[in-house]
């Protein structure tokens, strides 16, 4: 039998993987990974050539956090071959049809991640839920994962720590290629795999401090940036061509939204492709039901995401002030 697991490079996508690794291991000489950046989501193409040489019914594909709708052709293709598929997500799936050999677990609700649907699956049944924290953390749930935390009887300054942990590892996984990145998330994930406790992680390797470190820095820079177009409704940032700007995109993004979070917010960085990557928050605190980051996300090529935090691959420069008159119509306080 051969395993491949694929799954997104944030801390969601990581973490899931690892929950469900942890409850559901396979020999590692049987197991193959596929993962990129944060915006690296069409990835499940990659696991095709991987099936020419296996056996009809011989081989299991397990997706965590990457969008359905992006890989429904790749799935499909998979699933034609006899391969069996199992789906974790929380993106958008509007494009999911049924299939004997698709276990779809697909959550859209804005207060779930991808690894909160693997800590439910009843071969994980809650047993590493401090990861899930760590996870939903990382995802900017901030009250889910408190909740979370508090339900599970852990200590506040245990909870503060996991907080930054998930932090930090959202944070590497941002970058217009892996070369932008800390640490590779496929190399990221082999480091994890001993570890139940992501406490016990952080204590036995270097892995939190060296991110750590990186993201203050990174951080600093963004600081002096001022907002490129403003008002009550949003704010707009636009970074500068740096590995720097695309790293801490993510990080910035939340914390901007936990400071004001009545205001939307998004962030245009400069791409390989000469076109900006965009990051975008709803209003923490949302007035009106049109108050979805996907919605906005999806009426540009490349756009996609969740109700809370969605983004664009590649934002034509041209089509910038169209992009803010978007910003205007979705987070208008009428």
């Amino acid at each position: 039998m051969h395993f491949i697991d694929i799954f997104n490079g944030d801390a969601d996508g990581l973490i899931a993987r690892h929950q469900y690794r942890l409850a559901n291991p396979v020999p590692a000489a049987q197991l193959q990974l596929i993962s990129g950046t944060k915006r690296d989501i069409a990835l499940v193409s990659r696991a095709l050539p991987m099936m020419l040489t296996q056996e009809s019914g011989e081989a299991e594909v397990t997706i965590f956090d990457v969008s359905y709708d992006r890989n429904e052709a790749a799935v499909d293709q998979l699933l034609s071959q006899g391969v069996q598929v199992r789906y974790f997500d929380h993106h958008r799936a509007s494009l999911l049809k049924p299939h004997p050999a698709l276990d779809a677990n697909i959550d859209t609700a804005p207060t779930v991640c991808t690894s909160l649907l693997v800590d439910r699956h009843h071969s994980v049944n809650g047993r590493y839920r401090r990861w899930t924290i760590v996870a939903a953390f990382g995802d900017n749930l901030i009250e889910v994962a408190t909740k979370l935390g508090h339900a599970a009887s852990i200590a506040p300054t245990e909870i503060a720590q996991l907080h930054a942990f998930g932090e930090a590892l959202n944070y590497n996984a941002y970058g217009d290629a892996e070369t932008d990145l800390v640490f590779r998330p496929v190399d990221l994930a082999k480091r994890l795999e001993p570890y139940a406790d992501p406490l016990e992680f952080m204590r036995a390797e270097t892995v939190f401090a060296t991110l750590k470190q990186s993201m203050a820095s990174d951080l600093h820079h963004a600081a002096v940036v001022v907002p490129y177009r403003t008002n009550p409704a949003y704010a707009i940032y636009r970074f500068p061509d740096a590995p720097w700007a695309r790293r801490v995109s993510g990080v910035f993004a939340n914390r901007i939204a936990e400071s004001n979070p009545t205001r939307a917010h998004a962030l245009l960085t400069p791409n390989a492709g000469g076109n900006f990557t965009v990051s975008i928050r709803a209003p923490i605190i949302a007035t009106q039901s049109h108050h979805r980051a996907d919605y906005v996300a999806i009426a540009f090529a490349g756009g996609g995401g969740r109700v809370g935090a969605a983004g664009i691959n590649a934002l034509p420069e041209p089509e910038i002030e169209q992009f803010i008159r978007k910003m205007e119509a979705v987070f208008s306080q009428s």
